[in-house]
């Protein structure tokens, strides 16, 4: 080997190490470059793959679906008792359902005000004390008009009912929601129970919510009303908090308020579903979120999780509110099943974007958190220093390709290389749920390439 051969391929080395070194350093200084165009070939990865699945034939967790048939049979979805919920609790807990999850937020009583109550006292006692009066069945009554009134008022609405009836069923869970701002921790303290004990560190980084692309500290808990949450099997949060972009593609399993970490209503189910204890809990960011020996789920260093897709819109089974109210369905055939209450109705329907989807229903991603957790079918990131090895060793092929081939030839041989490895890549997400970059490993055959061509013209325009 000449010694102009040696040089050209130390400096080619040279050139492919250095190429990958500033790749990673622009990836440190603007984490949001490369990242971002990392998770749009993800949501290409999932476009492709969720596109060959079939419709309806998940049923390990189920929709129990306010849809527009239900508010056509029902009414306006506002207006109805507490008393629906508690009568089709009843019903799943007596079909064996093994949890109910409302994705609905009852966080204010339906009965009435005291004040409420007063000001119909005010206005109407008169009146409705004249007419009593003039009716002689009811005159003595009349003498009674506030009282009567007051009796009727105050005990209107269903809380008490829908407690009584959950209680009785052992299966229901009612979420809470965690905003941010100024910290005011005594938010919680009718749920405080339900918190976990994790270690400090791990408690105090889930004590901020990552919401497209900032940091912001949760500030305060909206919890159920103390009558549900008494009667309820288990709560948590139900907050799904976007990447950068506005897509949902993580989830973190816990969110921490005054030093206090509380799951996702979504995991403390499935943690319920597969007896973990609370104890069976271990944290370790970057890593791992361990629950026995049931589940090893893989997080990153804020404790977040990818979420699992498993199909389009509706690739869980959706059964109408109204069906089951009316017991349309056998109950029967909920059993050992998690059901999930939310709504798709025009209105009411909670709409977020997902990585194949620009519309896409809250209560099918929170069934698709739970089915990732119930299977185990995780994504699973390939490791940095993997990734590392991958990048120098995809750095020194360009090099050899780009000094041993002419300009032309080299770039058909890249360009056939980038193929391949995409590819390789869409099928390892496809068929393992493996996420593979795409992003830097192109950037690194670009630029290498392109400082070995200039390279070359200056040394053979010089020789």
């Amino acid at each position: 080997m000449s010694e102009a051969n040696r040089s050209k391929k130390s400096v080619g080395v040279l050139v492919g190490i250095g190429v990958v070194a500033v790749v990673l350093a622009i990836s440190y200084i603007v984490p949001g470059l490369f990242q971002g165009m990392e998770n749009k070939t993800y949501d290409l990865r999932y476009f492709l793959r969720v596109g060959q699945v079939g419709e309806q034939d998940i049923e390990d967790v189920v929709i129990v679906d306010i849809d527009d048939a239900s508010l056509y049979q029902l009414g306006r979805f506002q207006n109805w008792p507490r008393l629906y919920h508690a009568k089709v609790a009843e019903y799943l807990a007596q079909g064996g359902a093994a949890a109910v999850a409302f994705d609905i937020f009852f966080v204010e009583s339906d009965s009435l005000k005291p004040d409420m109550v007063q000001l119909y006292q005010d206005t109407k006692g008169e009146q409705i004390q004249t007419k009593l009066s003039q009716n002689k069945p009811f005159k003595q009554a009349a003498e009674k008009t506030p009282e009567l009134i007051s009796a009727v008022l105050e005990s209107w609405g269903y809380d008490q009912d829908f407690g009584a009836a959950t209680a009785q069923a052992g299966i229901a869970y009612f979420p809470f929601y965690f905003t941010t701002g100024k910290l005011m921790d005594s938010t919680d303290l009718t749920a405080r129970h339900w918190s976990y004990a994790l270690p400090k560190a791990v408690t105090e980084k889930y004590q901020y919510i990552k919401s497209q692309g900032d940091l912001y500290q949760v500030g305060q808990m909206t919890a159920p009303i103390p009558v549900l949450l008494e009667s309820a099997r288990g709560t948590g949060y139900y907050n799904i908090e976007p990447d950068e972009d506005g897509v949902a593609r993580r989830i973190p399993l816990f969110l921490a308020l005054g030093g206090r970490a509380y799951p996702s209503m979504d995991f403390q189910i499935v943690l319920d579903k597969l007896g973990v204890k609370k104890e069976e809990v271990t944290v370790e960011l970057g890593k791992y979120i361990r629950a026995g020996n049931k589940l090893n789920i893989p997080v990153d260093q804020d404790g977040r999780t990818l979420i699992t897709y498993f199909g389009q819109y509706k690739k869980f089974r959706y059964i109408s509110y109204s069906d089951v109210l009316t017991e349309q369905v056998p109950a029967e055939y909920f059993k050992d099943k998690i059901v999930i209450i939310g709504a798709t109705a025009a209105g009411l329907m909670d709409l977020r974007v997902v990585p194949f989807s620009n519309v896409f229903p809250g209560p099918e991603i929170h069934a698709n958190i739970m089915q990732t957790l119930l299977t185990g079918k995780f994504v699973k990131v390939v490791p940095w220093h993997i990734q590392l090895i991958i990048l120098v060793l995809i750095g020194l092929l360009t090099v050899f390709v780009s000094l041993r081939f002419k300009p032309l030839a080299a770039g058909l041989i890249l360009f056939g290389m980038v193929v391949a490895y995409f590819v390789t890549a869409t099928v390892m997400f496809d068929k393992s749920l493996i996420w593979v970059e795409m992003v830097r490993p192109l950037a690194v055959i670009l630029f290498t390439n392109m400082a070995i061509l200039g390279y070359r013209y200056l040394t053979e325009a010089l020789a």
